[in-house]
C-alpha cells in the first residue's frame, strides 16, 4: 500500500472517529442530565412528604420545573462547517471546507471548488520544493500594500473583513498566494522563452499601421462687441496666414489626437503643416482656432515598439500548454477525496 493510500485511510478513520465521538459525547451529556434530574426530583419529593405542607399545585410546579431543568441540561449541537474536499499530497494533506468555497478570494473574485483544489495542489508542491514565503516576507508585502495604496492603520483589517477574512486569515491567504505565484514562476513562466527569430517572423507576418496623429493647441475667440462677425473673421484669417495682428491669445495646453478621433468638419487639420494656424471656425459663442505644433504621418509600427506585445502573444499558447501539463502532473501525483 503506497503512502497516499495510507494517508487517505487514516483521514477517513479520523473523520469517522470524530463523528462517533460527537454522538457519544451527546448521549453521555443527556444521560448525566437525566441522572441529576432524577436525584433532584427524589429529594424534592422527600422534603414535601416530611413537611406535609406542599399542595398538589406546588408539587406540579416542582415537577414542571424539574422537567425544564432536564431540557436546559441537554447541550445544543449545531453545524459550524463542513468538509468539501481533502487533498492527499505526497508530502502533506490539505482540507477544503464549505466556508473556503463560499468566500471570495483577496482579489475579489469567486472561485470554483476546482480552482481552490488546484491552488491547494500548487501550495503543497511549493511546500515540497520549500518555496514558501517566511513571515518577514509577508510583513514586508503588507507594508508595501499599505504604502502604495496610502492606507491608514486598520484599513487592511477592513479590507480583509470585506472579503470575509479575519486579519490572520487574510495574512495566511496572502502567504498562500505568494507561494502559488512563486511556484508558477518556477514551473511555467521561467520556461516561456521566445526566440528573437520567432519575434521577427511574427512582426513581418503581422504588420501594424500606426494612424496619423496631430499635436494641437486650441482657443475660442469670443465675438467682438465693436466689430461685425464678418470683420472679426477677416481679421482672424489674416492672423492665421501671417501670425500677426492679435496678441494675448490664451491657447490651451498642447495635446495629441489621432486622425480617427477628429470630428467631422475639421478635415482642414489633415492638410496643415507644423506651425500652421487654422482658418477661423465660427461657432455659437465665437471663432475657434487651432495651432498645429507637430504631426506624425501614418506609418508602420516599428519592431521595437511592438516587441513586448509580440512576446506576450507568442507566450500565451505556450503558457496554456505548460499549465495544463503541470495540472496533469499534480493531479496524477495526488489523491483527492470529494465529500
Amino acid at each position: 500500500m503506497n503512502k497516499v493510500s495510507m494517508q487517505k485511510m487514516f483521514c477517513l478513520f479520523f473523520l469517522l472517529l470524530l463523528s462517533s465521538t460527537l454522538v457519544f459525547a451527546r448521549e453521555e451529556s443527556v444521560h448525566d442530565a437525566k441522572m441529576q434530574s432524577d436525584s433532584r426530583n427524589q429529594k424534592i419529593g422527600q422534603k414535601a412528604q416530611r413537611s406535609g405542607r406542599k399542595s398538589d399545585r406546588q408539587k406540579q410546579q416542582v415537577n414542571t420545573s424539574s422537567k425544564q431543568g432536564v431540557q436546559k441540561q441537554e447541550p445544543d449541537l449545531f453545524l459550524i462547517d463542513t468538509i468539501n474536499a481533502v487533498i492527499f499530497g505526497q508530502e502533506d494533506t490539505e482540507v477544503i471546507t464549505q466556508s473556503d468555497a463560499q468566500r471570495v478570494s483577496l482579489t475579489g473574485n469567486m472561485r470554483s471548488l476546482d480552482d481552490i483544489v488546484f491552488e491547494g495542489l500548487v501550495f503543497l508542491d511549493a511546500k515540497k520544493h520549500k518555496i514558501l514565503p517566511d513571515d518577514d516576507m509577508v510583513d514586508r508585502y503588507l507594508v508595501a500594500i499599505q504604502r502604495e495604496n496610502n492606507m491608514k492603520p486598520g484599513d487592511l483589517d477592513m479590507l480583509f473583513a470585506h472579503a470575509g477574512y479575519t486579519y490572520q486569515e487574510g495574512r495566511e491567504q496572502l502567504k498562500i498566494m505568494q507561494a502559488v505565484n512563486s511556484m508558477l514562476d518556477f514551473k511555467i513562466r521561467s520556461n516561456l522563452i521566445v526566440s528573437r527569430k520567432d519575434i521577427e517572423q511574427y512582426y513581418h507576418e503581422h504588420p501594424q499601421i500606426q494612424e496619423a496623429s496631430y499635436y494641437l493647441q486650441y482657443v475660442v475667440i469670443p465675438f467682438s462687441d465693436t466689430k461685425t462677425h464678418e470683420e472679426q473673421e477677416a481679421e482672424l484669417k489674416q492672423f492665421a496666414m501671417h501670425g500677426k495682428g492679435l496678441s494675448g491669445i490664451a491657447w490651451s495646453e498642447s495635446f495629441w489626437v489621432n486622425k480617427s478621433d477628429i470630428a467631422q468638419g475639421k478635415d482642414f487639420l489633415f492638410t496643415m503643416k507644423s506651425g500652421d494656424i487654422s482658418v477661423p471656425v465660427k461657432t455659437a459663442v465665437g471663432f475657434e482656432l487651432y495651432y498645429l505644433k507637430d504631426k506624425k504621418e501614418e506609418r508602420a509600427r516599428s519592431l521595437d515598439d511592438m516587441r513586448h506585445e509580440i512576446v506576450d502573444i507568442l507566450r500565451r499558447p505556450k503558457y496554456v500548454e505548460l499549465l495544463n501539463e503541470y495540472k496533469t502532473t499534480l493531479f496524477d501525483a495526488s489523491s483527492i477525496l470529494y465529500l
